[in-house]
């Protein structure tokens, strides 16, 4: 499994200019170019096909750092959302106190 781990393959494609240069910078001392797009590729495979729609579109713009805190808020709302449903349920099922 270690060694299926190890092949490699390319991957490329054209970018805006100015972006390589950009991203060559942000490369730490040590690593390869490859190594970093490899890791953005699988940050933007496990984003959820709607948020790269959104990225594609333009919907969403901003950093990476902007969009996780998005997604965080929306799954912060929801949860308190179902919090919420679920304590007014339960105060309905127990009736009025007294």
């Amino acid at each position: 499994m270690d060694e299926e781990k190890n092949k490699m393959e390319t991957l490329s494609g054209r970018v805006a200019e100015g972006i390589p240069d950009r991203f060559r910078k942000t490369v730490p001392h040590g690593y390869k170019i490859g190594h970093c797009l490899g890791a953005a590729a699988e940050l933007w495979i496990d984003l959820p096909e709607e948020t790269r729609r959104q990225i594609l579109s333009g919907q969403i713009q901003g950093s990476l750092v902007d969009l996780v805190r998005q997604i965080v808020e929306e799954r912060i709302a929801a949860g308190e959302a179902a919090g919420r449903a679920l304590a007014e349920r339960l105060k309905r099922k127990r009736g009025p106190k007294g």
